[in-house]
């Protein structure tokens, strides 16, 4: 088992593996600065949008449900209408 993940992985030298680890360390630690440089502002401001994003989409909705009925109705009495 042991030759295979040998045969499969590789054998690198110490020293390289220190050297990936320390370029793994370097790239975690600039998306770390990344992560942490979003404002408070930035993500409250965000979060406002998102709040004003549902209650407008739940708005949409209502209306759509309430003209959808009008038309349902308006289809009925013309049907009746009709005969």
């Amino acid at each position: 088992m042991r030759d295979k993940l040998i045969k499969e992985f590789g054998r690198g030298s110490s020293s390289n593996e220190i050297e990936q680890f320390n370029e793994q360390f370097k790239l975690m630690k600039k998306l770390w600065n990344v992560k942490l440089s979003t404002s408070f502002e930035e993500v409250a401001q965000m979060t406002e949008a998102l709040v004003k994003l549902r209650t407008s989409t739940a708005t949409l909705s209502e209306t759509l449900r309430s003209k959808e009925e009008a038309y349902s109705k308006m289809i009925e009495n013309n049907r009746e209408a009709y005969e």
